[in-house]
C-alpha cells in the first residue's frame, strides 16, 4: 500500500505481531510501497503523523515487504545518511533503480549505493558452528549454528532450512530438515540454531560432508541452486548445488535399531515406550511409518486403549457396533468410540458427565489426574492413597485439595517424577495442571505395572537417567505377559 494510513484505517491500527506473521491473513500479506522515499519531510503525503507511523512501520515491516522509489532529489533528506537510516529502520528489501536517476547517481557519488545493494533484503553470514565428529543412525545429532543477518530485512517468502549430509565417497545426499524458520532470522540480529537432528536409519555408515541448504519452498524451485540463499561468507557457496559448505566431516556409524521412527535410542524415555509397545499396550500413532508421537498430549481416548489392554490383555479388541452408550460427537475420534464402549461394558468408566452420558474423548490428562490413573492401575480400582501432608511439594501445600494425596503417593512410588524444584525452598514441584504427553504416559504405565517385582526399572523422584539396553527392553515383554492382571481405575 502507498501509505501506512491506508492499512491502519482498513484493517488495524496496531502493527502485525510475530504470531500473526505469515499466517495467510490479509494483514500478514499486505506490505508497503513508498513511491516518494526521502522526497520531502512527509515523503509527499506518505506519512500523516510520523510519531505514530514510524514506530508502526518499524514493527510492521519486520515481517512484511517494504520498498519503493524516490521521485525528487531533495537534500539533505535525500542524502545517503537519511536514506540508509530509513532503509535500515523500515526493513527495505528493494528499490527502483530506474527512478529517480538523479537520486541514484548522487547516492553512488556519495558512496552509499554499494551498501544499499549489499543490505537491501537479507544478508546471512555464518558466525560459528559446532557439530559432532561422529554420530549414529537412529540417534540425535546435536548442532549449534549462529547466523547473523547483516541485511535490512528478513526473507518474506517461505524458505526451507536444512542440513545436507553428502557421502564423501559416493556423493549420495541426505536432507535433514531444521525447525528454525529463516523468515524469523531478524535483520541486525545473530540467530542461534540449536537443535537435535534425528539421523534416519537408512543412512549407510561412512564419512559425510556437512552443508547448509536454504532452498525455495516451492516444489518446482527448491532443487534449483539459483533460488537458494547464498551465505555472505567467502568460499562456502557451491553454485552448482546451491549448498553452503560448512567444511565439517562427520563419521556416521550404524546405530541400534529402534521401533518407532520418532523415538530415537537416546530419547530419555525410549526404554519405557519400547516396553509399552512390546507388551502390546500401544501400536503407535501411525503405522506407515511406525511412529509413537511421544510429544502428543495424552487424552481420554488414548487412555481407554491403555486401560483396556492393561486390564484384559494385549490381545483385547473392543466390542463391535452398535456403540450408542455415549452422546458425544465422535468427529475426529471415530476410532475411539468402540474403545469407550468397551470401557463402559467392562465397568472401567462412568463417563465424564451423567446427563447426557458423555465420555469426552478429547479431554486431556493433567499430572494430578494421571497420578490417580497410575496408582489405581498399580493397586486396584478401589485404592485410595493416604491423606496428603502438604509438606512434600512447594506447589501443593493445601491439604484440602482433592489431589494432594494422589500426587504425593504417585511421586513416592516413582510413578511421576518432580517437574522441577522451587528456587526458594529447594522442595520439588509437582505441577499438577501440567498435561501429560504420550512419552510420560508410557513411563507411568510401565512403572505402575512392573514396580513391585521389577525394581531395576524404578527411578527416584527426578527425571530418569535410563539404561540403554535392548536385553532389558526385550525382557519386559515376558514380564508383562506373565504378570497377573490387575484391576484398572474408572475414568470419571
Amino acid at each position: 500500500m502507498r501509505a501506512p494510513f491506508y492499512k491502519r484505517t482498513m484493517y488495524q491500527a496496531a502493527a502485525i505481531t510475530p504470531e500473526q506473521a505469515f499466517n495467510g491473513s490479509a494483514i500478514s500479506r499486505i506490505g508497503q510501497f513508498n513511491d516518494a522515499f526521502v522526497s520531502s519531510p512527509d515523503d509527499m503525503g506518505t506519512y500523516t503523523d510520523i510519531s505514530e507511523e514510524y514506530p508502526w512501520l518499524d514493527a510492521e515491516t519486520a515481517y512484511l515487504p517494504m520498498g519503493g522509489e524516490n521521485n525528487t532529489w531533495a537534500p539533505p533528506r535525500t542524502n545517503c545518511t537519511t536514506a540508509l537510516e530509513e532503509m535500515e529502520r523500515f526493513h527495505w528489501s528493494y528499490i527502483n533503480t530506474d527512478y529517480l536517476e538523479t537520486t541514484i547517481s548522487n547516492w553512488n557519488s556519495q558512496g552509499c549505493l554499494d551498501t544499499m545493494k549489499k543490505k537491501l533484503g537479507y544478508r546471512f553470514t555464518l558466525i560459528e558452528g559446532t557439530y559432532p565428529d561422529a554420530a549414529q543412525t537412529g540417534s540425535g545429532m546435536d548442532i549449534h549454528i549462529s547466523i547473523r543477518n547483516d541485511g535490512f530485512a528478513a526473507p518474506i517468502n517461505p524458505r526451507l532450512g536444512e542440513l545436507i549430509l553428502r557421502n564423501s565417497s559416493s556423493g549420495e545426499i541426505y536432507h535433514l530438515p531444521l525447525k528454525s524458520d529463516p523468515r524469523f532470522w531478524a535483520a541486525g540480529v545473530t540467530t542461534t540454531i540449536q537443535e537435535t537432528i534425528l539421523l534416519p536409519t537408512n543412512i549407510p555408515a561412512g564419512s559425510y560432508e556437512l552443508l547448509l541448504n536454504l532452498p525455495d519452498a516451492e516444489d518446482t524451485l527448491n532443487s534449483r541452486p539459483e533460488y537458494s540463499i547464498q551465505l555472505a561468507n567467502a568460499s562456502t557457496w557451491e553454485p552448482a548445488t546451491g549448498f553452503n559448505n560448512l567444511f565439517h566431516t562427520i563419521s556416521i556409524s550404524a546405530g541400534i535399531p529402534t521401533t518407532f521412527g520418532d523415538v530415537p535410542f537416546d530419547h530419555p524415555l525410549h526404554d519405557y515406550i519400547e516396553a509399552l509397545y512390546q507388551a502390546g499396550y500401544t501400536a503407535g500413532c501411525s503405522t506407515s511409518p511406525l511412529m509413537y508421537c511421544p510429544d502428543t498430549i495424552l487424552d481420554r481416548a488414548q487412555s481407554a486403549v491403555f486401560m483396556l489392554r492393561g486390564q484384559m490383555g494385549a490381545g483385547y479388541t473392543p466390542p463391535p457396533a452398535p456403540w450408542d452408550t455415549f452422546a458425544d460427537d465422535w468427529t475426529g475420534f471415530e476410532w475411539a468410540e468402540p474403545w469407550a464402549e468397551g470401557m463402559w461394558q467392562e465397568g472401567l468408566t462412568a463417563g465424564c458427565q451423567p446427563s447426557p452420558l458423555m465420555y469426552c474423548p478429547a479431554t486431556q490428562l493433567p499430572r494430578v489426574e494421571a497420578s490417580v490413573f497410575g496408582l489405581r492401575m498399580k493397586y486396584g480400582v478401589n485404592y485410595t492413597p493416604p491423606a496428603g501432608t502438604g509438606t512434600l511439594f512447594a506447589d501443593m501445600t493445601d491439604t484440602s485439595y482433592w489431589g494432594i494425596g494422589w500426587a504425593e503417593q504417585a511421586y513416592q512410588d516413582g510413578l511421576l517424577p518432580a517437574c522441577g524444584a522451587d528456587s526458594g525452598t529447594g522442595k520439588p514441584l509437582f505441577c499438577p495442571s501440567e498435561l501429560v504427553d504420550r512419552a510420560w504416559g508410557a513411563y507411568l504405565i510401565v512403572m505402575a505395572k512392573t514396580f513391585r517385582c521389577h525394581s531395576f526399572l524404578r527411578v527416584g523422584p527426578t527425571y530418569p537417567m535410563l539404561k540403554k539396553s535392548l536385553k532389558a527392553v526385550q525382557s519386559l515383554r515376558g514380564l508383562f505377559e506373565t504378570e497377573a492382571v490387575k484391576p484398572l481405575p474408572k475414568i470419571n
